[in-house]
């Protein structure tokens, strides 16, 4: 594309080729047919993408699939077609809404029914799930050639898993790996407005303690190191360090154990200049489910 101004000078755009990172959590109902000794399979159930780099990626979807399931010494091994139809969005560019994938799953079953256990411990796994608190990244109202200024996006979703060591008595050790994308939008560019993000994957260390139980509620209390790894940085350069503290309560139901808290995170300098665009203080309201 060439683009001409008055006086005769002129700029040419050349073909460009963009990469946008997603990633995808699918949470599928599961039925087995018995015919061994293959089992077929159908699977449907919502589906959830946290984070697009700059496509105008749909958040939500619906998926469904069908495969086989079959056993090859200690493992299961399931072979699948999915079919996903996502949420149709504007802008100028943007994701196909149909999505079919080819995937093959591999399992190993456990011979015992307890969970885990490390040095005579127990080992508890779970997810993450919640939103962060306030705007994602510091934006600028200043207009320019390229854009009319920016819109930061503000209590964006995010997920993760969690480990849980127990140390002794009710003090444990928590670590965390959590996919926060930071996104904002570059108003009314060339191209229309385009929405951007610096893709983030943080994970807090922290030493855990749960107080006395009051009535069928925990409180607890944690406290940490933070480390978080970057790319697509869009400009911001966030910090590679930081502390993080948190309270919440945790009750059970079941065997499941559901842990909603608040955490504040103080994060290091940004790598790059004037700020890099991201905040240092970061807050998060979180919800744990873990075994």
């Amino acid at each position: 594309m060439t683009e001409f101004f008055s006086g005769g000078s002129h700029i040419t755009f050349s073909p460009f080729t963009q990469t946008h990172a997603s990633w995808e959590f699918p949470v599928l109902a599961k039925y087995r047919f018995r015919w061994p000794p293959l089992h077929p399979f159908l699977e449907a159930g919502p589906s959830m993408r946290p984070a697009g780099n700059g496509a105008n990626v749909s958040h939500l979807g619906v998926t469904g699939g069908a495969g086989i399931e079959f056993r090859a010494r200690n493992f299961d091994i399931s072979p699948a077609i999915r079919f996903t139809r996502w949420n149709a969005v504007g802008g100028p560019v943007t994701a196909v809404q149909n999505q079919v994938e080819f995937l093959v799953g591999f399992a190993r079953r456990s011979e015992s029914g307890g969970w885990a256990s490390g040095f005579g411990k127990r080992l508890s796994a779970g997810v993450l799930a919640g939103v962060g608190l306030g705007d994602d990244l510091q934006t600028s109202n200043n207009p320019s050639y390229f854009s009319a200024g920016q819109r930061s996006d503000s209590n964006s979703p995010i997920v993760g898993v969690l480990l849980e060591f127990a140390l002794y008595r009710e003090l444990s050790l928590e670590a965390n790996g959590i996919y926060r994308p930071l996104h904002a939008t570059d108003l009314s560019t060339v191209e229309g407005d385009l929405r951007f993000a610096v893709l983030t994957w943080e994970f807090p260390v922290m030493a855990k303690y749960r107080f006395r139980p009051f009535r069928t509620w925990r409180p607890f209390v944690e406290l940490g190191p933070s480390f978080r790894l970057d790319g697509n940085f869009n400009g911001p350069m966030p910090s590679h360090y930081g502390v993080t503290t948190g309270a919440g309560v945790e009750a059970r139901l079941g065997k499941l154990r559901i842990s909603p808290a608040i955490r504040y995170t103080r994060w290091g300098q940004p790598r790059s200049p004037q700020g890099g665009g991201t905040f240092r203080n970061e807050v998060q309201a979180l919800v744990g489910f873990a075994f």
